[in-house]
């Protein structure tokens, strides 16, 4: 009896279904993703579109913009945000609409929406985030000093790692301290948050920052971040995170160094202080940044806008 032959798929054969399949599987996600991005900008852009309508419309009954959206007569503002200032001459308003990664914003400049977001707001699906550093450029000397001795006052220098400026401390003796920056006058509490500044040195030394959580102007307790190489090819950043003891009301950060490098005529430099609520450290931004703004007066308050 001649014996019956085996038939079915080759290897190859196998390869070559798997490998169509996969191409008509990506092509299938990208077509969809493009469908799916489409309708959240379409989303995006009739919701800023409603919403400023509204804002106009009671611009137009009360003589101002309302104070928020829900005066303005707007339900859900779950996926708005707005900013105005009725005190400025003209008065201006700005509203960001987001729908997933997608974001369009309007404004009193630019009434038809326009893919993208306020400045100062979140966009993109990435929500905005505040530096409560009040001088984080360092265009003064108003919220830093010299910490610990021997060293003289510090001081605003021209140059710096952002802005037009940056404070130096110079040292008149062998020293291990440093610079305080003291960057907010509140904390929460139970919160955890993350310090960072750029910083610079005549020598190479060991450096970190040191959060340091106060009650009342007496320190409370402390945590430091790892000690990082500065030198004076550039500017390094150093960082630490902590979280707010139950009866603090204020921090302070300060550097320090590792033993003893500093003699007479070193030097230490800061500059770009930033604080923010949370353990992400975030790239350095302040009110002069794309898409910041300022929440009072330039170098001189809080700063808000995307992260990046």
């Amino acid at each position: 009896m001649t014996p019956r032959k085996q038939t079915g798929f080759t290897i190859v054969e196998l390869l070559i279904v798997i490998v169509i399949i996969g191409i008509l599987a990506a092509i299938t996600i990208v077509a969809y993703n493009g469908i799916q991005n489409r309708a959240r900008a379409s989303a995006a852009q009739s919701l800023a579109s409603q919403a400023n309508k509204k804002v106009m419309a009671y611009q137009a009954s009360e003589g101002s913009y309302p104070a928020d959206l829900s005066t303005a007569g707007v339900t859900d503002t779950t996926d708005l945000q707005y900013s105005v200032n009725n005190g400025s001459n003209p008065a201006t308003y700005c509203l960001t609409a987001t729908n997933g990664s997608m974001s369009y914003f309007s404004s009193s400049t630019q009434p038809t929406p326009q893919s993208g977001g306020c400045s100062g707001h979140g966009q993109g699906g990435v929500a905005a985030i505040v530096n409560m550093a009040v001088n984080p450029s360092m265009a003064s000397t108003s919220n830093v000093s010299s910490a610990g001795a021997p060293g003289s006052n510090a001081v605003v220098a021209t140059g710096g790692f952002s802005g037009n400026s940056f404070v130096r401390r110079t040292f008149s003796a062998a020293g291990t301290g440093g610079l305080y920056f003291n960057p907010v006058t509140a904390v929460t509490p139970g919160t955890s948050y993350t310090a960072s500044a750029y910083v610079r040195s005549s020598i190479s030394a060991s450096i970190r920052v040191n959060i340091e959580w106060k009650a009342g102007g007496s320190i409370i307790g402390s945590q430091g971040g790892s000690f990082a190489a500065v030198g004076p090819s550039g500017w390094t950043r150093i960082s630490a995170t902590g979280t707010a003891p139950a009866t603090a009301d204020r921090v302070t950060l300060t550097t320090y160094a590792s033993g003893s490098p500093w003699a007479a005529n070193d030097y230490q430099d800061i500059d770009a202080g930033m604080l923010t609520e949370g353990s992400s450290l975030t790239s350095y931004a302040d009110g002069d940044s794309a898409n910041w703004i300022w929440n009072g007066t330039a170098h001189n308050s809080t700063s808000t806008g995307p992260a990046s």
